[in-house]
């Protein structure tokens, strides 16, 4: 699997415009030290030196196509700097003393999905490396990066989950003991919606302070 021109572009760009600062001020890792020395090893190659395991460069290669996605959308700079942090940590690169909260994407095949009731309906549960989950939504692949956009919402309200992808698209699981699951299970889809509604208006205000 390969990046998108889109992406890698993007990628190299944001590389390019800030390796002075990186050399200097960040702290990278050996096996990441190649991106700063030589443009003829692609970031496909580097993903696959940093995790070793097929399908885990593989979900970074996901990541950073939709963090590539967010970050071409966003125009306030907190937003924007939110975003490449993200994208320079999958690659290795950390900026600042604290890790950037990204979701977990995993195989839908990994877990073991099952049907329960509760009330009067029948609901999507997943047990995935011990843990059980309640699906949140699913949606098709050309709205994958809406979904992940969601899962930043919820981990940015220190709210567990974790992404599944198959060939129909990604599912947004929370652990079925979540507050927030027991809410979705009586109210629908409405708390998703509005943590990702509350999500943009705490950036926004992140961006005020920073511009005030």
């Amino acid at each position: 699997m390969f990046l998108s021109p889109f992406t890698n572009y993007t990628i190299r760009r944001m590389l390019q415009d800030y390796a002075e600062s990186l050399k200097g001020d960040v702290h990278v890792s050996s096996r990441s030290q190649v991106l700063l020395v030589s443009e003829s090893v692609s970031l496909e190659q580097l993903l696959m030196r940093l995790y070793p395991k097929k399908f885990a460069a593989i979900a970074k290669i996901h990541h950073l196509e939709m963090l590539t996605t967010l970050y071409r959308q966003t125009f306030d700079r907190a937003g924007k700097n939110a975003y490449r942090r993200k994208i320079l940590q999958v690659l290795g690169l950390r900026v600042g003393g604290e890790a950037e909260s990204i979701p977990p994407i995993v195989p839908e095949e990994d877990g073991v999905i099952f049907k329960f009731f509760w009330g009067k309906n029948l609901w999507d549960g997943m047990t995935l490396d011990g843990k059980i989950y309640g699906k949140v939504e699913s949606v098709d692949l050309s709205k994958r990066t809406y979904l992940y956009e969601v899962a930043l919402a919820f981990l940015e309200q220190n709210i567990a989950c974790v992404l599944t992808n198959s060939q129909e698209g990604y599912s947004l699981w929370v652990p079925l003991r979540s507050p927030l699951y027991n809410v979705y299970l009586k109210q629908g889809i409405t708390p998703v919606r509005k943590a990702l509604a509350l999500n943009a208006k705490l950036a926004q205000f992140k961006s005020s302070k920073m511009v005030g």
